[in-house]
């Protein structure tokens, strides 16, 4: 069983990955899948998507968003996610995904 990030963002960031996913593997079933939620701190100056984009867009790399770390697969699409809405957020990287989240303990969803 593999996590996306043998597959996705490994092959991504390093250059000598020892095995190919189309030629070492078979698919045989997803065990699961698992949306991509923007939260924010409940006192964060937006509500909504559009308006974290509008903020974004208005001050270019104001708004941080932690990961799980380098090599997790969060920081990879939340960049092509905002690239698509055309903005950019200031990745901070922590040592997993609990001390991440622990970061904005009283947090609202945005959804995108």
């Amino acid at each position: 069983m593999a996590h996306t990030g043998e597959f996705a963002v490994n092959p991504a960031l390093f250059d000598n990955v020892p095995y190919e996913l189309e030629r070492d593997f078979l698919p045989i079933t997803m065990v699961s899948d698992s949306p991509m939620l923007y939260l924010a701190n409940v006192n964060a100056p937006f509500n909504s998507f559009q308006e974290l984009v509008a903020r974004a867009k208005a001050k270019p790399g104001s708004i941080s968003f932690s990961s799980a770390g380098n090599g997790s697969n969060q920081p990879p699409r939340r960049r092509v996610a905002g690239a698509g809405a055309g903005i950019q957020l200031l990745h901070v990287p922590y040592k997993g995904g609990a001390p991440a989240a622990a970061q904005s303990p009283r947090a609202t969803c945005i959804s995108g």
